[in-house]
């Protein structure tokens, strides 16, 4: 496996990682919650950090992280993650 494949196989995985996160808090959620009231508050806290991690400010410092990790000639794979 060349470097460029390996780089590619990495990303995939950080994909994948996000993707069990999201099935393992959901499946929490849900047999958590025997009042709706808790699972539309549950649903709001989400949509919330959502919102809060593609702030400006935060894609601007992961962006200027890689800028400069790129310049150094380092991995920056990961990044904001």
């Amino acid at each position: 496996m060349n470097t460029n494949q390996y780089k590619g196989f990495r990303g995939i995985r950080f994909g994948v990682y996000v993707g069990i996160l999201h099935l393992i808090g959901f499946n929490c959620l849900f047999a958590s919650t025997a009042d709706s009231t808790l699972l539309g508050l549950g649903f709001l806290a989400y949509t919330l950090g959502m919102r809060h991690a593609f702030d400006a400010d935060h894609i601007v410092a992961i962006d200027n992280t890689i800028r400069k990790l790129v310049q150094q000639k380092e991995d920056a794979v990961g990044v904001g993650f």
